[in-house]
Formats: C-alpha cells, structure tokens, sequence
C-alpha cells in the first residue's frame, strides 16, 4: 500500500501543475493513510484526473482500499511551511 501510494505516476515526477503530493500513516491506525494533492488550478487537477496515469493509480489502489472509507473533499490552502498561496 505505501509503494502504491509513494508513486502515484509509476515514478518519482510530478505531474504538471502539481504543487505538493504528500502521504501520511496514521500512528494510530496504521492501515489508515492520508493522501494530500495541491495543484496549481482546476484545470491541471481536471488534466491529472482525465489522463492514464491516474486511471492506472485508482486501478492499483482499488483492491487495497475499503470504498466505504475513502473521503475526498476539496480545500484552499492557507498556511503552508514553504508554499506560497
């Protein structure tokens, strides 16, 4: 699960208009995962979510994941250690 997640394209390039990716394990659940994606415009997110790569990334992570237990939601940074918003 945390290679699947660590390597969302298949590599270790970003993908364009992708700011941050970042993956956190919960201490106190450790089959519970956090998955965090700042992207540049809505636009670059509606590109990312059309393309292959995150086709092939959902198709990996499906069997590994309790479709019941996955929140999405959409945020606006405010503070962020080395990000500008």
């Amino acid at each position: 699960m945390v290679n699947a997640t660590l390597h969302p394209t298949g590599g270790k390039e970003g993908e364009p208009g992708n700011l941050a990716f970042a993956v956190h394990r919960s201490t106190d659940n450790p089959d519970e995962f956090w998955l965090y994606e700042t992207w540049e415009s809505q636009e670059a997110v509606d590109a990312h979510e059309s393309g292959p790569a995150f086709v092939q990334y959902k198709d990996r992570l499906r069997p590994l994941v309790d479709g019941d237990t996955v929140l999405f939601g959409n945020v606006t940074p405010i503070a962020v250690l080395g990000y500008e918003a």
